[in-house]
């Protein structure tokens, strides 16, 4: 039995239009398999596939041409700190799943 693929982790923050962010996420309407906890009111961690690009992920939630406001979005390599536990669990829980492709 092949090992689950690693998902990449990108965190979005300072989105000036948290709620068009929002309504983005929930679309599915992006062409890569997606998933997101928000972790503040403007700010979410995202999982995708390891090749996803973070201007994939912005042209995908609209950042990339402002239509959903402005924000920036990095990919996460390594993390630490402290928060909710739930976060953690998320976190860690999403790195390895496989993602169902979204339905267009």
């Amino acid at each position: 039995m092949a090992a689950a693929a690693t998902n990449t982790i990108f965190a979005l923050f300072a989105a000036t239009n948290p709620g068009a962010v929002q309504l983005a996420i929930n679309s599915s309407r992006y062409p890569f398999a997606m998933i997101a906890q928000k972790v503040s009111g403007d700010s979410w961690f995202l999982i995708a596939p390891s090749a996803t690009t973070t201007k994939e992920v912005s042209d995908a939630l609209g950042i990339t041409d402002g239509t959903n406001g402005s924000g920036v979005i990095v990919r996460v390599d390594t993390y630490y700190g402290r928060a909710n536990t739930a976060i953690w669990e998320w976190l860690s829980a999403k790195r390895s799943i496989e993602l169902a492709q979204p339905q267009n």
